[in-house]
This record gives structure tokens, sequence and C-alpha cells, in this order.
């Protein structure tokens, strides 16, 4: 249960003081990927203008990353012990990348700081999997037609829920074991498989079912050639994703299907295309680049990176505009796949997005280029069903 709200915006102080209290322990993020402030070459972008705003203003922070260095500026000049900061995003090893990210942004604040924080402070690893879509209208309808209960916001969310935790905890922890989290010695097989599959496979569905025509994704998934897509797509992913103990990685995959495909949750399809770039970066560039070293398929995947490059063009196959475009990088990527989409060379929306080390990839930026002119000729169905098919 949430016991105090703090909204930071209309007080500063009053965040940064609960940040600094001696009862606070753990903080923990929820920030989503651009939250975390990184470029594409993994490293604090210094361009962010909420970044370059809070190096100067610390007393006014307006990133995740200031708001928690002031804090921990509080603590160390008060004699305090620090905080475990637990990263609870669908990223990479997000303790891992959080820590690297803060302390590159502490060591342009104080340099002593860094060293204080690199000692005394812990950054678990987590995985979160559990789908809890925006609330929307026909969650308030299922409420009062099938339950009698008149909520004008329910907070809906699947039944599936796993929560696995690195134990490494500077100032102890509550007994969350109780309550069914796992606590384990190392969370990255279970993150790259829930990052790699779920995330993955939520933004590799998302632009393609958009460009199909799809609002919702349950009815999407009930799309032959969407969910055969999807299928095929999270079985191509099975070589990079290493072993999960105690976990049957096609019984996972059976059970993602059944997840997208349940009605009740009524997730939209606009919501899980939000934030593209980034999530493009964090669930798919490893697999890219992992599965061309295996000599394993990758059209599953190109064709993914291509619904996402037509949808970021601002129209869809019938050139109508596509109104629902939230994407941290939407300026930079709609004219170079806007272009792309009339030249059919994906290259520039890769280079932006991916990076160098994918784009010197030459056979997989073909396939990209080609699944574009395949969307963009003859629609994003017959694109699915082909990359079903040759990924078969």
């Amino acid at each position: 249960a949430i016991m105090e709200y703090i909204f930071a915006p209309d007080d500063h102080d009053v965040a940064i003081e609960k940040l600094a209290a001696p009862e606070t322990r753990i903080v923990s993020l929820t920030v989503t990927e651009k939250g975390y402030c990184q470029n594409v070459a993994g490293v604090l972008d210094m361009s962010n203008p909420m970044v370059m705003h809070d190096l100067q203003d610390l007393d006014h922070p307006q990133t995740a990353l200031g708001m928690i260095t002031a804090g921990m500026l509080r603590r160390k000049e008060r004699g305090m012990d620090s905080l475990t900061v637990l990263s609870c995003d669908n990223m990479p090893e997000n303790g891992d990348t959080f820590k690297k990210i803060l302390l590159e942004f502490v060591h342009h604040v104080d340099p002593a700081l860094e060293e204080w924080m690199k000692e005394h402070t812990s950054f678990p690893n987590t995985m979160v999997d559990r789908i809890t879509p925006v609330t929307e209208e026909q969650h308030r309808i299922i409420l009062k037609d099938e339950f009698g209960i008149d909520d004008q916001w329910p907070v809906v969310a699947e039944h599936y829920g796993q929560w696995v935790v690195e134990d490494h905890f500077v100032g102890g922890r509550p007994d969350w074991e109780k309550v069914g989290v796992l606590f384990v010695p190392d969370v990255k097989p279970y993150e790259y498989m829930k990052l790699r599959l779920l995330n993955g496979g939520h933004s590799a569905l998302a632009y393609l079912s958009y460009l199909a025509g799809h609002l919702f994704v349950d009815l999407a998934m009930g799309d032959a050639a969407v969910g055969g897509f999807v299928v095929t797509y999270l079985q191509s992913l099975k070589p990079c994703i290493p072993e999960v103990p105690g976990v049957n990685l096609d019984e996972y995959s059976d059970m993602l299907v059944k997840r997208f495909s349940n009605p009740y949750i009524k997730d939209k399809v606009e919501r899980l295309a939000e934030d593209g770039s980034k999530k493009l970066y964090n669930t798919m560039r490893g697999p890219i680049l992992e599965l061309t070293h295996l000599h394993k398929s990758t059209q599953c995947i190109a064709t993914a990176v291509a619904g996402f490059i037509k949808f970021m063009s601002g129209t869809d196959v019938h050139g109508t505009p596509i109104p629902c475009i939230r994407d941290p990088q939407a300026a930079v990527l709609q004219q170079p796949c806007l272009n792309s989409c009339l030249s059919f060379d994906a290259t520039e929306p890769l280079l932006i997005v991916f990076g160098k080390e994918v784009v010197a990839l030459s056979n997989f930026v073909q396939e990209v280029s080609i699944a574009l002119q395949s969307i963009v000729v003859d629609g994003a169905v017959r694109a699915m069903l082909q990359a079903a098919a040759s990924c078969t």
C-alpha cells in the first residue's frame, strides 16, 4: 500500500529530504528506459536538456539521476549510511546500467561523492514480469458488467507475476520472499528471458499490428498473421536466451502467447509502441548481434524492426497520419524513416537506434530493407507471413 505520496515538482526539497531520511534504506526506480538518460553508446547523454539542467541546478532536479544525487549528497554530508538503489525497469542488467549512468552523472557533480557511492551503495539487478496496461474505458466496462463494480480508475493487471531480485542490499531488506519474491545471486538469465521474449515480443507485434489495423493486443493476437508471427519470433530468439534455472523456455513462450491473448487485459497496441527507440535498443540489439554471430536467422527480428521504421515515418501503409507516436527520438527519426520508406534502405534509422555495430552487419541491414519494402508495397500482413514462413 502507498503510505505517503510526494510530488517532487511541487516541493523538491521535501522529496530530496525523504531520500536523505535515516529511515530510508531503499530507493526503487520505475522510470522507463528513457528515464536512464543514456545515449545509443550506453553512456550518460550530456545533450539531454534535463541532464544539462540538473548539472546546473541540483536543488530542483528534473531526472532520477539528479534527485538521487541530491539525496546522496545530504546523506554523505551528514555522516549517514548510503542506500540500496533498486531498479525495476525493463533494462538489461538494470542495476548495473543505472549504477554506471548515475556514477557518470555524480562524477560531474562531486568526484568525492562518486568514490563514496562506489564503496557504500548497492545497485541490485532485478526482473519484474507482469503485464499492467494503462486504464482504459474497456476496463471500466468489464469491471461493471462482469463484477458489478463501478470504479472510475481501476488498475488492471494479469494474474501472472514474477519478481526476481539480486540479493545485495547495503542496509538490509524486508522479507519479500514471504510474498513470492525470488532472491538469487544472478538475475541475468531471468532478465534476458523476460526482456528478449516478453518485452521484445511486445515490440515485435506492436508496430506490425498497428500497421495491420489492430488497436488491441488480444485482438491482434487473434489475427493468424500476427499470432503466427509472434510464435515464430519467440522461437527464433531461443538461441540467444541463456539457460534459466527452473524454467522451460518452450513453456514460457507458450505462456507468453496466452498472456498476450488475454481478452481481459485489453492492452493497447499504441502503449506497446511508446518509446520504441529505447525499447528496441534494450530488447533487440543484443539478439541481433548474437544471432548473427551464431549464424542463426534474424528474419523475424528484421521484420519487427522494419515495422518500427514504417511506424516512425509518421504514416501507415495507406498514407494516413499516425497520431499516437510517442518516442523521445521521434523528431530525430521521422525524416530518416520516411527516407527509408522511399529508398528501401534502412541504414540511417538503424544507425540512430542501434549504433554502428549493428549497421556493420550488412546482411541484417539488407534483411530490414527488404522487409521494409514488403511492408510498404504489400502491407504488414504479407510481411509477417513471409517472415514467419522463412523462420520455420
